[in-house]
């Protein structure tokens, strides 16, 4: 990485960028955050967010209003990679407003989300570890929901 980019602190894993060019946005699996870093200011604007989980994909919605963080949590030491759970975050993209819209516990065959995408009322997720994928129905970017 750059340092003049501001993202020599960050192990990056997922990038997402805003429509206008003007913002990066890196998922830091490692440190359980996201890092919004300008383009094209000087100095950098740099803004850090504490996810609570560890953060595998970003993906913008559709019409831009919010970033979708997928991602591992419940990480124990040592390492028990089939009892990690699956997380997924709003993020507004202008305000970093977080809100945790999905926590679940492993289940057979869905072990850690990794990506989420919106599709109408439903978010679908994809895992790294295990041989399905799962979706829950989400409206409104409100509340918990469950498989």
């Amino acid at each position: 990485m750059d340092p003049r980019t501001g993202s020599e602190d960050t192990a990056p894993n997922g990038l997402e960028i805003s429509a206008d060019g003007q913002w990066l946005y890196i998922a830091g699996w490692a440190e359980e955050k996201l890092t919004r870093l300008s383009r094209g200011q000087t100095p950098v604007q740099k803004e850090v967010l504490d996810l609570g989980f560890r953060p595998d994909n970003l993906r913008m919605s559709l019409d831009g209003t919010v970033i979708f963080a997928a991602g591992h949590g419940n990480i124990q030491s040592p390492r028990a990679p089939l009892e990690e759970s699956s997380n997924v975050a709003t993020i507004d993209p202008d305000t970093l407003a977080v809100n945790r819209i999905f926590e679940h516990p492993a289940i057979a065959g869905f072990v850690a989300s990794t990506t989420a995408i919106q599709i109408g009322d439903e978010m679908w997720l994809g895992s790294h570890r295990g041989e399905r994928i799962a979706y829950f129905l989400h409206r409104n970017q409100v509340g918990v929901s469950s498989f």
